[in-house]
């Protein structure tokens, strides 16, 4: 799997390829939408583009938000010598200083603002899926690449007797994010921290967490998966840049589902019971 495999979330990818073009990165991201919308697989597949030790990088002419009956990115392939365009009109000379924009360097709490249906040419960078980056990553033992979830808790040094939590505690931060952090990476050149069901870190958690996002390394990225974004302290979104993720249309899960071998019948059901999740269905 790759980056162009993710289903109906191109508007999201933009976001992420367009700032990996210009080397403007956040060094945090919160990944905001329902479940079973493909959070955790773009955060998977955009952490394989990163630490991949030979990225593929393509320009490619692609649609953001496309409507029903247009196929998701990329849709045309082809090779420029000309720079992307970004705006149809001159810039204004004035004699005002420049303003900060939400699309410099700094993290910031926005998302950029793109228009449905939009078109963008851009460079689109992925995975090789060969290289032995890709490999360790894909069998769950890259060093560079870290997971934190709640059922880590059973793994801390005082949760070896203790039940899975239904928050996630302060033990599985520190253990997990914290103390990993300052490790310079590995094998890759970057670090990847992607936090599962961020919506039930618990005040200590959030706490904690808050410190590194405020002072995180240049070679590190934290992703936070979260379905409910009011759950999350404002001092930790405002150092985090927010990417939403949206429901997806019926008509498309119902498409993947008959792609999967389900019948036209049942794949109507349960798309209708889905409500926008293909996870769910």
């Amino acid at each position: 799997m790759s980056l162009k495999d993710i289903f109906c979330q191109d508007r999201a990818i933009s976001i992420l390829q367009r700032a990996f073009a210009a080397n403007k990165l956040a060094h945090a991201y919160i990944f905001a939408g329902p479940e079973g919308v493909g959070k955790f697989k773009t955060a998977r597949e955009w952490a394989k583009m990163l630490l991949c030790e030979n990225k593929i990088v393509n320009r490619e002419s692609w649609v953001v938000n496309p409507p029903l009956g247009v196929l998701a990115l990329p849709q045309v392939r082809r090779t420029t010598n000309h720079e992307p365009r970004t705006t149809n009109h001159e810039p204004r000379t004035t004699n005002h200083e420049p303003r900060t924009t939400n699309h410099e360097s700094r993290t910031t709490n926005h998302e950029p603002r793109i228009t449905n249906h939009e078109s963008r040419t851009t460079n689109f960078a992925d995975s090789c899926g060969s290289c032995q980056s890709c490999r360790l990553l894909e069998a769950g033992s890259h060093p560079d690449f870290n997971p934190v979830y709640k059922e880590l808790r059973q793994f801390t040094k005082d949760g070896k007797e203790k039940k899975t939590p239904l928050d996630l505690p302060v033990d599985v931060i520190r253990e997990f994010l914290i103390a990993k952090v300052p490790n310079r990476p590995t094998l890759s050149e970057r670090k990847v921290f992607v936090v599962s069901e961020a919506e039930k870190l618990n005040a200590s958690s959030q706490n904690c967490l808050w410190k590194v996002l405020e002072e995180a390394p240049e070679y590190c990225s934290i992703i936070l998966l979260c379905t409910r974004l009011e759950k999350l302290w404002p001092t930790t979104k405002s150092r985090c840049q927010t990417i939403r993720f949206s429901t997806l249309d019926e008509e498309r899960i119902i498409e993947k589902l008959k792609e999967m071998g389900i019948e036209e019948t049942p794949a109507h059901y349960f798309a209708r019971l889905a409500q926008g999740s293909l996870g769910r269905a």
